[in-house]
Order: structure tokens, then sequence, then C-alpha cells
């Protein structure tokens, strides 16, 4: 029997290995995904950042092209004012034109804050586009290597299901349909040594008389608890 117990904890080495190998191999698509979003996000914040700066391109030609309107009127009414024949005309004339000259300086300031924010927000813009283009040179990096390790998983992967092939070879029947069993519903460990009198896998004091057994090795026994396969390592 401790020749079985040998080859069990053997096999279990083995599948434990597999399936570090399986969980890596399907971290994989969630890492892609993850990747994917990451580059999505730096995409977005580059276009945002240029759609800021779009509107505020926008709004300081709105602000040039009214300054422009009121300055063509200001033009109009200075001569209108050499037509009049009164003074009160020419007063009414004179403060309209006073208001509009005082509607271009509020507009003015109003395009000196837009440039100066526009100016900030293609400072952004810039910073953006070199964040994006880092990460997504970092990216690339990172995919070609998870390809290349991605390879190397899957032949690792073939070459263990072929050795395994041969570790079963000369296991009892029984013995591998219950490991195999404890070890799908456990998913860790179905083989388990015995620890200062508990359970390798729970943790739970085991009775004396199943340590015992164990030490003897002329069968496996059970933890009571958790019901993994024991040794007495």
């Amino acid at each position: 029997m401790r020749e079985t117990i040998d080859r069990l904890v053997a096999l279990q080495e083995h599948d434990r290995r597999v399936m570090r190998l399986e969980r890596e191999r399907e971290s994989g698509p969630r890492r892609r995904k993850q990747l994917d979003q990451s580059i999505e996000e730096h995409r977005k914040a580059v276009a945002d950042a240029e759609e800021l700066l779009k509107r505020g391109l926008a709004a300081a030609h709105e602000i040039e092209v009214e300054s422009g309107v009121l300055r063509d009127k200001i033009r109009r009414l200075q001569t209108q004012q050499f037509e009049v024949k009164n003074n009160e005309d020419y007063r009414l004339l004179s403060k309209e034109i006073a208001g509009c000259e005082a509607d271009i300086r509020r507009l003015e300031d109003r395009e000196l804050e837009h440039m100066e924010q526009n100016e900030h927000t293609r400072e952004r813009v810039e910073e953006q586009q070199r964040a994006y283009e880092r990460q997504e040179a970092a990216i690339r990096e990172e995919a070609a290597a998870m390809d290349v390790r991605a390879e190397e998983v899957a032949a690792e992967l073939k070459a263990l299901q072929e050795e395994r092939q041969q570790l079963i070879a000369d296991i009892d029947p029984d013995w591998l349909a219950r490991y195999e069993r404890i070890l799908h519903h456990v998913g860790d460990f179905s083989l388990v040594p015995i620890e200062n009198g508990t359970c390798g896998g729970c943790h739970m004091k085991l009775p004396p008389q199943v340590v015992q057994d164990a030490r003897r090795a002329e069968s496996i026994s059970s933890c009571v608890y958790c019901g993994r396969l024991l040794y007495w390592r």
C-alpha cells in the first residue's frame, strides 16, 4: 500500500502542476480583456480632451465673430454721426458706440480666458496622447509575451497529459477513481499528510486510531471530517 500512496502523491504533484497551468491559461483571456479596457480608457481620455479643445476653439471663434459684428456696427454708427443734423442724435449715437465698445471689451476678456483655457487643454491633449502611446506600447509588449507564454503552456500541458498516462498505469483503478473523485470535489489536495495528529487538508484533530492506521500504511485512511485521503509522511 505504501507504493500506492507514493504513486498517488506523485500523481497529485503532477495534477496540481497541470491545474496551475490550466489556471494560467484560463487567466489569459481575462488579462487580454483588462488590457483592451485599459487601452480603450486611454483612447477615450485622448478623445475627450480633443473634444474639449474643439469646443473651446469654437467658443473662441464665436467670440471673434461677435466682436467683428460689433466693430462693423461701430463703423456704421460713426458714419451716421457725420450725417446727423443735431447734437441729440449725435449724443445718442455716441452712447450706442460706447455700449458696443464696452461689449467688445467684455468679449475680449472672455476671449482671453478661452485662449488661456485652450492652451491648458492643448497641453492636456498632448499629455493624454503621450500616455496613450506609452500604454499602447506596453500593452503590445505584454501581449507579445503572453502569446509566447501561451504556446509554452500549451506545449507543457500536452507533455503532462502524456506523462499522466504513464503515472496512472500502475495505480489500482479503484484508488485512482477515489483519488480523482475527491480531487474534483475539494479542488486542491486529494491526498494529504498527517501533521501533528491533524489532517493536512482541513487541519482538524484526527482520532488516534486513524493516525495509527495511517502510520501502518496497510491501507489508505480517510479524514473523518473532509474525506481527504491521509498518509504518514
